[in-house]
């Protein structure tokens, strides 16, 4: 029986795919162990500053228990407070994401979801870049177990860090609750309820490599606004000055047809907003990942791709997997929207179902944290 600390600062922020990461694999791995005899389980610590969101995301568990942070900073969390959680606690591993404490005192398992800030300054700027490079940088050297969500950040790893250090790939998968989703409303009554008309839509963090500008840009040159609404969701994170500049150039006509929810939705009327769609548009630049095509496919929407970074192994988008340029998205948009081709969206979905799996995943954490 080992003594596993999880590290779930991710939870006390807006979603993002890092924290889905961690309630999915853990989920799984508590239902895993769920079926054990006790004496033969596995002991979890889930650290946070805010445990009754860890509490809501996961079921109660004798083998499960939850800590409160006394302190806010991550930092004095790494360098004060881990360490002496492990040694209170007798840890024999413990899971962390980006970043460890540099005292150590059991195994780390470390993730880094990526390391796309190395090669994109002019999106998270030289302080961000300083801060971060040299915590990721101490951290991937000093843990046990390298884990990241796909080949093309293992291989951003390998030429940045290291090549003499094994890295495990475990990918973020899709829920089987965007398979199995059956909408409440009708798309008629939610067009209605929301007073919209029929929508392209985006979901993502507002920040410039999500490249919401290119989005924007399309649906102007492209006059899809004379039809469509454009609908874009998430939350603020990095200002995007050139968004918000061609916003300010647009006439109130147009203006009125774009809806910006920079609040947060609650994730069934997400759903809702994703299922009834039009098209799901992702022209991000740059992911470790990208998991809300995905998810936008498992459900059965019509979805354009970006073809760059993580996103170039999901090929079976195409022909609608493309470089996100404005002038490609417009040529794009007015194909997908009369296609009638619902034997490629059922393909997509299979394919999707069986290689983006969480229960797989979390097999092979679980396999790694008991080895």
């Amino acid at each position: 029986m080992k003594r596993i600390l999880v590290d779930c600062y991710f939870f006390e922020n807006e979603y993002q795919g890092s924290r889905t990461y961690i309630k999915n694999l853990y989920s799984r791995i508590f239902d895993i162990e769920s079926k054990k005899a006790p004496q033969e389980r596995n002991y979890y610590f889930l650290t946070t500053y805010v445990p009754k969101i860890l509490e809501n995301e996961f079921k109660s568990y004798e083998f499960v228990k939850i800590i409160k942070h006394k302190f806010k900073n991550r930092y004095l969390r790494l360098f004060f407070e881990f360490p002496l959680m492990i040694l209170n606690n007798k840890i024999d591993v413990a899971h962390f994401q980006y970043k460890a404490p540099p005292i150590k005192f059991c195994k780390y398992i470390l993730t880094i979801h990526d390391v796309l800030f190395l090669d994109n300054l002019n999106y998270t700027g030289l302080s961000y870049y300083i801060k971060n490079m040299l915590a990721i940088k101490l951290s991937f050297k000093i843990s046990d177990y390298i884990l990241t969500v796909s080949e093309y950040s293992k291989n951003q790893m390998i030429s940045k860090f290291s090549n003499n250090k094994q890295i495990h790939v475990i990918e973020n998968a899709v829920d089987d609750k965007f398979y199995n989703f059956q909408p409440t409303v009708n798309k008629k009554k939610f067009l209605s309820e929301k007073n919209v008309r029929n929508y392209f839509l985006y979901v993502s963090r507002f920040e410039p490599r999500k490249n919401h500008v290119s989005l924007l840009k399309a649906f102007v040159d492209g006059k899809f606004y004379k039809q469509y609404d454009l609908i874009l969701i998430g939350y603020q994170n990095i200002r995007c000055k050139k968004f918000d500049d061609l916003l300010l150039t647009l006439n109130m006509d147009i203006r009125r047809k774009i809806k910006i929810d920079k609040s947060g939705v609650q994730e069934h009327e997400l759903l809702h907003y994703i299922k009834h769609s039009s098209v799901f548009i992702y022209p991000s630049l740059f992911e470790g990942f990208g998991i809300p095509p995905l998810e936008a496919a498992a459900l059965g929407s019509k979805v354009i791709c970006s073809n760059l970074s993580a996103m170039s192994y999901f090929s079976f988008f195409s022909p609608y997997h493309i470089e996100p340029k404005a002038k490609n998205l417009i040529i794009s948009l007015n194909k997908i929207i009369v296609d009638r081709d619902k034997i490629r969206i059922k393909k997509i979905k299979e394919s999707m179902k069986e290689r983006y799996n969480w229960n797989n995943s979390a097999i092979k954490l679980f396999e790694l944290i008991n080895s």
